[in-house]
């Protein structure tokens, strides 16, 4: 058996009734860029279960295969007890994170393509990115899974980037995770605000984590808002 999901301050992860199935809580803590709870917000968790179970679902219209099997509360998932793949990737539309930082770039950047990142935590549980070859050299993964998992990104990326287009709003990154579940490998960890940098192109609102530092009222009433306009005549 491989490594299983580990609760963090933003979901907490418990064995269901059923072994083969994870209940996912998601929580009203806020955290810092060092990863410390600086405060709650009542009904983060529920904005957060909310954006992902839609998008968990939108992309399981195209034919994307994930973990998740439903909601079960406002705050709460189950999915598919998948074992753990290592790394998580982070996709980006624009020049952003360190890199950015270090070559001195605007962060709206434009790029000719997406980039592909890989992290994993290191000794003092930060993230440090790794490439391909990495992966591959350490067997996180195999060959035809690490294909597979660059096939499933892009194609998660150009869905979402579409949706969000429509409907006015610019997916700059986001980031997830994928798990093995019956030999077979499933998207299985992400989609919340914590973990993707959304643009408003109609107010300039940017909707991450950032968001929820704020007032409180209002960061909640622009996640829910932005959740309503994904969620209009959804294809």
């Amino acid at each position: 058996m491989g490594n299983k999901f580990d609760s963090d301050k933003i979901k907490t992860y418990q064995i269901a009734e059923n072994s083969e199935q994870l209940s996912v809580n998601f929580t009203d803590n806020v955290v810092d860029e060092a990863g410390e709870i600086i405060k709650a917000i009542p009904g983060k968790g529920k904005v957060n279960c909310m954006i992902s179970t839609f998008l968990f679902r939108y992309l399981e219209n195209y034919h994307i295969p994930t973990a998740f099997i439903k909601a079960t509360s406002d705050s709460r998932q189950l999915l598919k007890n998948v074992d753990e793949i290592p790394f998580t990737v982070v996709v980006r539309n624009v020049m952003g994170g360190k890199i950015r930082e270090k070559l001195q770039l605007d962060d709206t950047k434009h790029l000719r393509s997406q980039i592909l990142e890989y992290y994993v935590k290191d000794s003092e549980n930060q993230d440090l990115m790794i490439n391909r070859w990495h992966v591959l050299a350490l067997g996180l993964v195999s060959a035809e899974e690490m294909k597979l998992i660059e096939r499933q990104s892009s194609k998660i990326n150009a869905v979402l980037k579409s949706l969000f287009a429509r409907r006015h709003l610019q997916l700059l990154d986001f980031s997830f995770k994928f798990g093995r579940f019956q030999e077979n490998l499933y998207l299985a960890d992400g989609f919340v605000f914590d973990s993707m940098r959304v643009l408003d192109l109609n107010t300039d609102i940017n909707y991450d984590a950032a968001v929820f530092a704020g007032d409180s009222s209002k960061a909640i009433e622009y996640c829910e808002a932005l959740i309503g306009r994904l969620m209009s005549s959804a294809e």
